[in-house]
């Protein structure tokens, strides 16, 4: 195999020393970035002894393709060129790829710890784009470290981002509401901020911790939260005073409910007396003791809405002496007959007090009725009052309508 002498000044020789070159600017490269970031002096040292291998070799190998024939002076090659010089270049080659990998090596662990221990560049670059702002400071106040956004905090609150940390905090609690350990404080352009102060110990010295968060979503939703709770309680309270009043509606419902009954009633039991007295042969036992008991029942108020369904309203009409002629099929629904039972009552009292009659005539059409009597037309228009007005009641609770007309005869519909 050919020595190194012998391939020195040819290509493959100039590829050698180009790459012992680049090997020692490659190691020094390494030994600066290890010394920057300060591994300890073993890392240091062995970088170091890589840079003067590779500058040893890179001298030996130039000082070996020096011609020195061309001098003017008689001089000879040191013995640790000649020694190169007589190796093979097969060594060499094997040489400068160890000290490749070798540098690789370096690079390699130099890439890892980076990684692993970040800068304070990196540590500063990071900091800034925190969107809570943060300012650390020596117990004297001088600011040691500020992010972008504390920045923008400080000039808003203090007017200048060179104030110190103690005119940051001093405006903060003048300007801010106190929340436990917190200040909630609120800046020119609506912003809302969440300042605390908090007190380190960074290798052994004191620090002096403030950070602001911008908390103005929270704070919108919670003024919504509680805006909302104010509109619940109120609602709550008209809740309240609202089934008061449906209590009381009710039970004056009850009462007047209670009072017509007495009211039709006791009308019912007169009516029917002085029909029976004006007609003595018309009377028999049943139908006096049945009037008997309804003005005992009356007079004592102990009686109750009792439903009165068609068949009910015929005898009730029959003792007022009113004949009652219906035209159509009474409807099937408990409430509708009901209703229609509570309507010819009324329209048969009616018509002996008022009308002086004694006919009523009832047509029924599906759900629909009308009543009209035989007796003389109202003077004017009737106005629902009494048993008229509880008829009404009853008609609206059953999904209907009570409609009265005066001309030309008396006539009641429920639609």
């Amino acid at each position: 195999m050919r020595t190194v002498s012998e391939i020195l000044m040819q290509p493959f020789g100039v590829g050698l020393r180009l790459a012992a070159m680049l090997l020692l600017i490659g190691s020094l490269c390494v030994l600066l970035l290890t010394v920057s970031q300060r591994r300890g002096v073993l890392p240091i040292l062995l970088c170091a002894l890589h840079v003067v291998f590779d500058l040893c070799l890179l001298t030996l190998l130039f000082d070996g393709a020096y011609r020195i024939d061309w001098l003017p002076y008689a001089r000879e090659y040191p013995a640790a060129v000649q020694w190169l010089m007589g190796q093979p270049y097969a060594a060499v080659l094997g040489v400068e790829i160890l000290s490749a990998l070798l540098l690789g090596l370096h690079i390699f662990r130099i890439v890892r710890f980076a990684r692993s221990h970040p800068s304070a560049q990196a540590v500063k670059q990071t900091v800034d784009l925190l969107p809570t702002g943060i300012c650390i400071s020596d117990e004297s106040g001088l600011i040691l470290l500020s992010n972008l956004k504390m920045n923008e905090y400080l000039r808003a609150l203090t007017g200048s981002i060179y104030s110190g940390a103690d005119a940051l905090w001093q405006a903060v609690t003048a300007r801010g509401v106190r929340q436990g350990e917190q200040y909630l404080l609120r800046l020119d352009d609506g912003a809302v901020l969440l300042a605390e102060r908090t007190e380190l110990t960074m290798d052994g010295q004191k620090r002096v911790q403030i950070t602001c968060e911008d908390v103005t979503e929270q704070y919108r939703k919670t003024a919504e939260m509680n805006e909302k709770n104010e509109r619940l309680k109120e609602l709550q309270q008209r809740l309240k005073h609202y089934r008061q009043e449906q209590e009381e509606l009710v039970v004056r419902q009850e009462l007047l409910a209670a009072r017509t009954t007495v009211h039709d009633q006791l009308g019912s039991a007169l009516l029917m007396g002085k029909y029976h007295l004006e007609h003595p042969e018309c009377s028999d036992p049943q139908t006096l003791r049945l009037l008997l008991e309804q003005l005992n029942v009356s007079l004592r108020s102990e009686t109750e809405a009792q439903e009165q369904d068609v068949d009910a309203a015929l005898q009730t009409a029959a003792g007022f002496g009113v004949e009652v002629s219906i035209t159509g099929t009474p409807p099937r629904d408990r409430a509708l007959r009901l209703l229609l039972g509570q309507a010819i009552a009324e329209c048969a009292a009616n018509a002996v007090k008022h009308a002086h009659g004694s006919r009523l005539e009832v047509t029924i059409s599906e759900n629909c009725f009308e009543i009209v009597n035989d007796g003389v037309p109202p003077a004017g228009e009737v106005v629902p009052s009494g048993g008229l007005q509880s008829l009404r009641l009853a008609a609206a609770n059953a999904g209907c309508r009570m409609e009265l007309e005066s001309a030309p005869r008396f006539r009641l519909s429920i639609l």
